[in-house]
Protein backbone atom coordinates (compact mmCIF):
# COMPACT_ATOMS: atom_id res chain seq x y z
CA UNK A 1 0.00 0.00 0.00
CA UNK A 2 1.35 3.41 -0.92
CA UNK A 3 2.03 5.67 2.04
CA UNK A 4 3.06 9.26 2.61
CA UNK A 5 4.70 10.59 5.78
CA UNK A 6 4.60 14.33 6.20
CA UNK A 7 5.45 16.89 8.83
CA UNK A 8 3.74 20.26 8.69
CA UNK A 9 5.19 23.46 10.15
CA UNK A 10 2.96 26.54 10.24
CA UNK A 11 3.88 30.12 11.03
CA UNK A 12 1.86 33.32 10.53
CA UNK A 13 3.73 34.21 7.36
CA UNK A 14 4.59 30.83 5.76
CA UNK A 15 4.13 27.06 5.95
CA UNK A 16 6.47 24.18 5.10
CA UNK A 17 5.82 20.49 4.56
CA UNK A 18 8.49 17.79 4.70
CA UNK A 19 7.31 14.65 2.95
CA UNK A 20 8.37 11.10 2.03
CA UNK A 21 6.45 8.86 -0.34
CA UNK A 22 6.75 5.10 0.25
CA UNK A 23 5.94 2.25 -2.09
CA UNK A 24 4.86 0.09 0.85
CA UNK A 25 5.02 1.67 4.27
CA UNK A 26 4.03 -1.46 6.25
CA UNK A 27 6.84 -3.54 4.75
CA UNK A 28 9.32 -0.69 5.24
CA UNK A 29 10.18 -0.26 1.57
CA UNK A 30 12.28 2.90 1.37
CA UNK A 31 11.13 6.28 0.21
CA UNK A 32 10.80 6.96 -3.47
CA UNK A 33 10.47 10.68 -3.31
CA UNK A 34 11.11 13.17 -0.55
CA UNK A 35 11.51 16.89 -0.17
CA UNK A 36 10.31 20.11 1.43
CA UNK A 37 7.59 22.42 0.12
CA UNK A 38 7.45 26.03 1.35
CA UNK A 39 4.35 28.25 0.97
CA UNK A 40 3.51 31.89 1.48
CA UNK A 41 0.25 31.13 3.26
CA UNK A 42 -0.75 28.20 5.48
CA UNK A 43 -4.06 27.80 3.56
CA UNK A 44 -2.22 27.10 0.28
CA UNK A 45 -0.10 24.48 2.08
CA UNK A 46 -3.18 22.55 3.21
CA UNK A 47 -4.60 22.39 -0.32
CA UNK A 48 -1.29 21.38 -1.91
CA UNK A 49 -0.65 18.83 0.81
CA UNK A 50 -3.89 17.03 -0.12
CA UNK A 51 -3.07 17.21 -3.86
CA UNK A 52 0.45 15.95 -3.27
CA UNK A 53 -0.78 12.89 -1.36
CA UNK A 54 -3.43 11.95 -3.93
CA UNK A 55 -1.13 12.45 -6.94
CA UNK A 56 1.69 10.53 -5.27
CA UNK A 57 -0.66 7.70 -4.36
CA UNK A 58 -1.87 7.36 -7.95
CA UNK A 59 1.67 7.45 -9.33
CA UNK A 60 3.07 4.90 -6.89
CA UNK A 61 0.10 2.54 -7.11
CA UNK A 62 1.09 2.04 -10.77
CA UNK A 63 4.62 1.17 -9.61
CA UNK A 64 3.28 -1.17 -6.94
CA UNK A 65 1.17 -2.98 -9.55
CA UNK A 66 4.23 -3.38 -11.78
CA UNK A 67 6.20 -4.90 -8.90
CA UNK A 68 3.42 -7.40 -8.16
CA UNK A 69 3.03 -8.42 -11.82
CA UNK A 70 6.75 -9.05 -12.35
CA UNK A 71 7.62 -12.72 -12.76
CA UNK A 72 11.12 -14.09 -12.38
CA UNK A 73 12.24 -17.31 -14.03
CA UNK A 74 13.18 -20.36 -11.98
CA UNK A 75 16.89 -21.20 -11.93
CA UNK A 76 18.27 -24.70 -12.53
CA UNK A 77 21.41 -25.88 -10.73
CA UNK A 78 23.85 -27.67 -13.05
CA UNK A 79 26.14 -28.99 -10.32
CA UNK A 80 27.15 -28.67 -6.69
CA UNK A 81 30.48 -30.37 -5.98
CA UNK A 82 33.10 -30.31 -3.28
CA UNK A 83 36.15 -29.42 -5.35
CA UNK A 84 38.61 -28.82 -2.49
CA UNK A 85 38.72 -29.42 1.25
CA UNK A 86 36.04 -27.47 3.15
CA UNK A 87 34.71 -25.92 -0.09
CA UNK A 88 31.81 -26.36 -2.45
CA UNK A 89 31.35 -24.99 -5.96
CA UNK A 90 27.81 -24.37 -7.23
CA UNK A 91 27.10 -23.84 -10.94
CA UNK A 92 23.68 -22.90 -12.32
CA UNK A 93 22.12 -22.01 -15.67
CA UNK A 94 21.88 -18.32 -16.45
CA UNK A 95 18.37 -16.84 -16.42
CA UNK A 96 17.49 -13.95 -18.71
CA UNK A 97 16.14 -10.65 -17.45
CA UNK A 98 17.29 -10.99 -13.83
CA UNK A 99 19.22 -8.61 -11.58
CA UNK A 100 21.06 -11.29 -9.62
CA UNK A 101 20.94 -14.62 -7.81
CA UNK A 102 20.53 -15.69 -4.22
CA UNK A 103 22.28 -18.90 -3.13
CA UNK A 104 21.01 -20.63 0.02
CA UNK A 105 23.07 -23.36 1.71
CA UNK A 106 22.67 -25.34 4.91
CA UNK A 107 23.69 -28.57 6.62
CA UNK A 108 20.00 -29.14 7.41
CA UNK A 109 17.83 -30.50 4.58
CA UNK A 110 14.93 -28.24 5.64
CA UNK A 111 17.26 -25.22 5.41
CA UNK A 112 16.99 -24.24 9.07
CA UNK A 113 19.92 -21.99 10.04
CA UNK A 114 20.66 -21.54 6.34
CA UNK A 115 23.14 -18.98 5.09
CA UNK A 116 22.57 -16.79 2.06
CA UNK A 117 24.95 -15.35 -0.52
CA UNK A 118 23.91 -12.83 -3.16
CA UNK A 119 25.60 -12.95 -6.56
CA UNK A 120 25.44 -10.49 -9.48
CA UNK A 121 23.62 -11.35 -12.70
CA UNK A 122 26.84 -11.84 -14.66
CA UNK A 123 27.99 -14.79 -12.53
CA UNK A 124 26.68 -18.33 -12.86
CA UNK A 125 28.79 -20.00 -10.18
CA UNK A 126 29.81 -19.53 -6.58
CA UNK A 127 32.64 -21.01 -4.49
CA UNK A 128 31.74 -21.28 -0.79
CA UNK A 129 34.63 -21.73 1.65
CA UNK A 130 34.88 -22.54 5.35
CA UNK A 131 32.44 -25.45 5.48
CA UNK A 132 32.71 -28.43 7.84
CA UNK A 133 34.45 -31.51 6.49
CA UNK A 134 32.58 -34.81 5.94
CA UNK A 135 29.22 -33.09 6.35
CA UNK A 136 26.41 -33.10 3.79
CA UNK A 137 25.31 -29.63 2.66
CA UNK A 138 22.11 -28.78 0.79
CA UNK A 139 22.15 -25.99 -1.78
CA UNK A 140 19.47 -24.16 -3.74
CA UNK A 141 19.42 -21.03 -5.90
CA UNK A 142 16.81 -18.47 -6.92
CA UNK A 143 16.90 -15.44 -9.18
CA UNK A 144 15.67 -11.98 -8.32
CA UNK A 145 14.78 -8.87 -10.26
CA UNK A 146 14.95 -5.36 -8.82
CA UNK A 147 11.84 -3.39 -9.77
CA UNK A 148 11.47 0.18 -8.46
CA UNK A 149 13.95 -0.55 -5.66
CA UNK A 150 12.20 -3.71 -4.46
CA UNK A 151 13.54 -7.23 -5.02
CA UNK A 152 11.06 -9.62 -6.63
CA UNK A 153 12.15 -13.25 -6.18
CA UNK A 154 11.60 -16.29 -8.38
CA UNK A 155 11.08 -19.84 -7.12
CA UNK A 156 13.96 -21.78 -5.60
CA UNK A 157 15.65 -24.43 -7.69
CA UNK A 158 15.52 -28.06 -6.69
CA UNK A 159 17.84 -28.61 -3.71
CA UNK A 160 21.04 -30.55 -4.33
CA UNK A 161 23.07 -32.21 -1.60
CA UNK A 162 26.83 -32.63 -1.60
CA UNK A 163 29.25 -34.20 0.85
CA UNK A 164 32.16 -31.91 1.72
CA UNK A 165 35.72 -33.28 1.46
Amino acid sequence: MVGVDHEENYDNSYASINFKVYLDKEEGIPAYESGTMIYNTPQKALVDNYDMVTKASAKYKKMETTVRKTKVKKVTIRSAKSTKKKQIKIIWKKASGVSGYEVLYSADRRFKKAKTRTVSKSKTSLQIKGLKRRKIYNVRVRAYKTVYGKKVYGKYSKALKTKIR
